[in-house]
């Protein structure tokens, strides 16, 4: 029987009480949709955006929002990052959170000038001059994690599903600390990095570990630390983030006291030069090791017929056995004054200086910038990565949108 009949729904009260039925109803509804709809954004957003209370990711509408979105999954965590980018706020302080992150100003001419720079380092850089990104996922699973396990999965078929429960980390080839995937799924991992698309990595900034990790660590990382740096170096910065660092070794006590301490207790041989002076030394310090030149010649996979014949490796013989080598090697020579730093960095500074003639007043009026020194152009990784996100804005927010329902998914398809 109804609540009211069809000749009560006629009346005045009856319209009236009918109505506030409804209208009790429809706020119920809302009661219960509106949380459902925020659980659902919920699971498009990460840590920069994870307390935003909105039904429609920010990211979705605003580009800044998504840029700093971009960049968290670019990068990861903010050590990471600043030792990248080695981005600061307005005040040179640095950057605690991704949600202060602000769109950084570029030129077509800066953005050009990097885009030939990068497709001619391509053809010849050896692959630990470049960082991949989009492997961190501060909620959820990251972007190339995610394609990696479908990778591991083909190459595997009939492996137990646990053992494609892993997550990509950083390639830190700057650290003496790290080495690629080693087995079967080393083989894996390089094989589905070589036919990664260019977008997915960044070069490495050797000097941004140096002033990010080592500078920062002694000095601080505001203006205050800027000004004992600036005591120490006899320099002029704004904060020890920007801080060059010094292909060979310097001559200031104390900055040649980091600069050593950098080089012997951090530094992968990978981005050293060796000068041939030191070659003797080297020898002899693997003939200590090896006593006999075939037990070298087994670890190195070599065949040199006596010790003289032993050369410091190229950039494609750096494997781990000769990479623990030369990392004793360098940490225990009595003097550095033979090693020089080789980066991504110093090659960029050194093609913008060949380009412009050395004349860095051109750079400035074609760049529309006020540098006072070659030294202080600092890779444009973050305006660069602006440029990426716009061209690639439809893909990357299908990602953002889909990637933790596709791995769900996955889950529940293969444990069923």
């Amino acid at each position: 029987m109804p609540i009211l009949s069809n000749i009560q729904r006629r009346t005045v009260t009856g319209r009236v009480l009918l109505g506030a039925f409804y209208v009790v109803l429809i706020f119920g509804a809302c009661g219960m949709v509106y949380p459902f709809l925020l659980m659902v954004a919920g699971s498009f957003k990460t840590a920069v955006d994870l307390h935003e209370v909105d039904i429609v990711p920010r990211f979705l509408t605003d580009r800044e929002a998504l840029f700093r979105k971009y960049c968290e999954q670019r990068y990861g965590k903010i050590p990471e990052f600043m030792a990248a980018t080695r981005s600061q706020n307005s005040t040179g302080q640095w950057l605690y959170s991704y949600k202060n992150l602000a769109l950084p100003e570029s030129s077509e001419r800066m953005i050009c000038d990097w885009e030939q720079f990068l497709g001619e380092a391509r053809g010849r850089w050896p692959s630990y001059y470049w960082s991949l990104g989009h492997v961190h996922a501060l909620r959820g699973i990251s972007e190339l994690t995610y394609q990696y396990i479908q990778s591991l999965k083909e190459a595997f078929p009939h492996a137990p599903r646990i053992e494609f429960e892993v997550a990509l980390t950083s390639e830190g080839w700057q650290s003496q600390n790290y080495r690629m995937p080693q087995g079967s799924y080393g083989e894996v991992y390089r094989k589905f990095r070589n036919r990664l698309s260019p977008r997915y990595f960044y070069p490495v900034s050797v000097e941004g570990s140096y002033a990010a990790e080592f500078l920062t660590a002694a000095y601080g990382n505001g203006p205050d630390g800027a000004v004992r740096l600036d005591q120490d170096f006899g320099t002029n910065y704004r904060s020890p983030l920007e801080a060059e660092l010094p292909p060979s070794i310097p001559a200031g006590h104390k900055e040649r006291e980091l600069w050593e301490r950098f080089v012997r207790d951090y530094l992968s041989p990978r981005f050293i030069h060796y000068d041939a002076a030191l070659l003797p030394a080297y020898r002899a310090f693997l003939e200590g090791k090896y006593s006999d030149i075939a037990a070298l010649n087994h670890a190195y996979g070599t065949s040199s017929a006596q010790w003289t014949e032993v050369e410091f490796p190229t950039p494609s013989q750096m494997q781990e056995s000769r990479l623990n080598d030369l990392t004793a090697f360098q940490r225990n020579l009595p003097s550095l004054d033979g090693l020089h730093i080789q980066s991504p960095d110093f090659e960029w500074r050194k093609w913008l200086d060949q380009k412009y003639g050395g004349d860095l007043e051109a750079l400035n009026q074609a760049w529309g910038t006020h540098y006072v020194m070659w030294g202080r152009i600092q890779m444009p990784l973050l305006a660069y990565d602006g440029v990426q996100l716009d061209r690639h804005k439809e893909s990357i927010l299908w990602d953002y949108l889909t990637r933790n329902y596709k791995f769900a998914w996955d889950q529940i398809v293969g444990n069923s």
